[in-house]
């Protein structure tokens, strides 16, 4: 209910007069548009801005600066090119996954969704980086699968995953070092390959989904990649959420750990590009 609202906010903030719309998309000095709710939720309806943007083929009507960064796949391009003048919708109408991901000290925004063009479901990760209600960076990456969608398990990814958005209370959450403390062990360990739940802080119950396929996580097995590297992308204390970038050498990654009581107690994301 929270996106819904959120979008729908969005797409009134993408209805403002030309006038006003031009004067926030120059890239002149003066602020993005107005928000006069909490910092979280200010940077939560600026990714659901590009969302709205994204979906209606509209990129001039996003407040960015004069030396905005966009990237598709990797490749830098111009709004508006690429999965902007593709798609026809996502998902989520039909229940389909949504999970974000706010880091309010580095003014950072991330989600993963499905993103559909035509038939074809296609996985939609992106990453904004905003200042002064301005987006700066938008990194996207889409994940095509055959037309059929055989390559992903859509039935498994459904909705804001329960686990995942958990709300921890207070004495539950753990500080931001200990979030990425907690994730970069794993993380390391997968470079190793020599992953041993008994020594690591999992919960018993955890699990690992990516695209959709679930896993229980104290009992995968971890096959060595010497060239792993990660890239910690956000770090959101208030949900216990790390969200990470991970590059295989053959193939990206991009997971989400959830985190709290010192302990992982999910992981998922998207993989395959």
């Amino acid at each position: 209910m929270k996106s819904v609202l959120i979008l729908l906010t969005a797409a009134v903030l993408l209805t403002v007069p030309a006038s006003s719309s031009n004067a926030q998309t120059t890239g002149s000095s003066t602020a993005g548009p107005v928000c006069n709710s909490s910092p979280r939720t200010c940077l939560d309806l600026m990714l659901n801005m590009y969302l709205k943007a994204l979906l209606v083929h509209k990129p001039e009507a996003l407040p960015v600066t004069d030396n905005m960064k966009f990237t598709e796949n990797g490749v830098a391009r111009k709004l508006g090119e690429g999965l902007w003048q593709t798609i026809t919708k996502f998902n989520v109408d039909e229940g389909g996954a949504k999970q974000e991901y706010i880091d309010l000290p580095q003014g950072t925004a991330g989600l993963h969704m499905i993103a559909m063009e035509g038939e074809s479901p296609a996985l939609f990760i992106l990453r904004i980086k905003v200042a002064d209600r301005r987006i700066m960076e938008a990194e996207t990456y889409v994940i095509r699968s055959h037309p059929d969608g055989t390559q992903l398990k859509l039935s498994e990814m459904n909705g804001v995953g329960m686990p995942m958005n958990f709300v921890p209370k207070q004495p539950q959450l753990n500080s931001r070092q200990e979030l990425t403390r907690i994730s970069e062990r794993y993380l390391d360990a997968r470079k190793s390959g020599s992953f041993n739940a008994a020594d690591y802080p999992v919960a018993v119950d955890a699990h690992r989904m990516e695209n959709g396929r679930t896993v229980d996580l104290r009992s995968q097995s971890i096959a060595p990649f010497p060239g792993f590297t990660y890239r910690i992308e956000a770090v959101d204390e208030d949900l216990g959420l790390v969200w990470v970038r991970e590059d295989f050498g053959s193939h990206l990654a991009w997971e989400g750990f959830k985190i709290y009581d010192g302990q992982i107690h999910a992981i998922e994301g998207f993989s395959g590009i």
